[in-house]
């Protein structure tokens, strides 16, 4: 039973370390195309 139990909280986890993850790359997306619009300011200018 306890086996069980242990591999429920490892897939909680993994499920948290996935959401940060996401949390990341999106923030990170955010941040590209922020500086990509940016650049392509710059260079139309």
């Amino acid at each position: 039973m306890k086996s069980h139990k242990d591999g429920c909280s490892k897939a909680s986890q993994i499920r948290n370390r996935l959401r940060i993850w996401k949390e990341e790359l999106e923030a990170l997306w955010r941040t590209i195309q922020e500086t990509g619009e940016y650049f392509t300011i710059k260079g139309l200018e």
